[in-house]
């Protein structure tokens, strides 16, 4: 296939998540195969026209789906389908409507962000009720849920009963709100300038360059994150895109000790986190780290050995580019080898190592 650009659809990794074990509903079921459908259609077209497009188009990342339940009296019905259809057309590719308390029917809808909608009085008590019950309920892990309400008061966002488009369309960015994600944030503004002397350097300013980072100046070390591009992040910022989502690996993307949020202050990580959730995570940390990552930095050779190194360097954070020499007691390589050209790992004595280098 060649650049990892061209990749327009994959295997998934099956119709149960991982990271909690627990089953998906039917409708996402489907989802997942028509998506994977498409993929390959449009994997075959493009591959075969030879037009594959770039990993990133644009540096914001457009939300991506979101359901919507809709809970609404017997008198209500006709509106409430209304806004099932205005819905459908932007964004929502999962309404349903309901005429009361639907703790059961959402509970194990968790692939997706979810959207109380309530219309009239009696509508919001029901929709509270269920919010309430999704809160208590741990058997899963689940993104916060949205309510808001139509014609009535709730503890959400209320709205004024209005046309379906225009209270659609107040729906629509009330839910997608916390859902979308801006890449240039991610860029890391150089606090000095690139120290001569320290004990760790770490390459690469990507989740485990980061997390290097912060357990060795955890463990008194002095350290300093030498990273080549602008922004912080390594591939997600890079190729992650509206659709993106963390596969198998769940755990290893949980980051909320080391942010403040252990508790859970702006949601857990949860089963297939979208890039959104998992950059925002990754910007926060990068921001707590500002004052050892140097970007624009590019290291050219690493020498020395036995805790006596020297990394010769390309600073180009200015209006031009200085060739520099670090000395350090050690070095931590987080560079990513599964993008682009192999590039294989050469040291002194990896003959004699019968482990696995990964």
């Amino acid at each position: 296939v060649g650049d990892p650009s061209r990749v327009m659809a994959g295997t998934d990794c099956g119709f149960a998540s991982t990271a909690k074990s627990v089953a998906v509903t039917g409708d996402i079921a489907w989802m997942k195969l028509a998506a994977l459908a498409e993929g390959a259609r449009l994997a075959t077209q493009r591959y075969l026209e030879g037009n594959a497009p770039v990993p990133v188009r644009d540096a914001c990342l457009t939300p991506t789906a979101y359901r919507v339940a809709i809970i609404a009296s017997k008198s209500d019905e006709g509106y409430a389908k209304e806004l099932s259809r205005e819905l459908s057309n932007m964004h929502a590719n999962i309404v349903e409507v309901f005429n009361g308390v639907c703790f059961e029917a959402l509970r194990w809808a968790v692939d997706v962000p979810l959207t109380l909608l309530a219309i009239g009085m009696s509508a919001v008590q029901a929709a509270e009720s269920t919010q309430k019950k999704l809160q208590q309920d741990k058997a899963v892990s689940r993104r916060p849920s949205v309510l808001v309400s139509v014609g009535a008061e709730c503890s959400g966002l209320s709205l004024s009963r209005g046309s379906a488009q225009d209270v659609a369309a107040a729906v629509r960015d009330s839910s997608m709100r916390k859902l979308d994600f801006d890449k240039r944030s991610l860029v890391l503004p150089r606090t000095g300038p690139v120290p001569i002397e320290t004990d760790v350097v770490v390459v690469g300013a990507g989740l485990l360059g980061m997390l290097t980072a912060k357990r060795c100046l955890d463990a008194g070390f002095s350290v300093a994150v030498l990273e080549q591009r602008p922004v912080v992040g390594g591939i997600w910022s890079m190729y992650a895109n509206s659709f993106s989502q963390v596969n198998s690996s769940e755990g290893g993307y949980c980051i909320k000790e080391l942010i403040g949020e252990e508790n859970g202050v702006n949601g857990d990580n949860r089963d297939h986190s979208t890039a959104a959730e998992v950059l925002r995570d990754f910007a926060k940390l990068g921001d707590s780290l500002r004052n050892n990552i140097y970007t624009n930095v590019k290291v050219v050779k690493v020498m020395g050995a036995a805790g006596d190194y020297q990394i010769l360097m390309q600073d180009e954070s200015g209006t031009t580019t200085k060739a520099m020499v670090a000395a350090c007691r050690g070095v931590v390589l987080c560079i990513n080898d599964r993008v682009g050209l192999p590039r294989p790992l050469q040291v002194p004595g990896k003959e004699k190592f019968h482990g696995v280098i990964a």
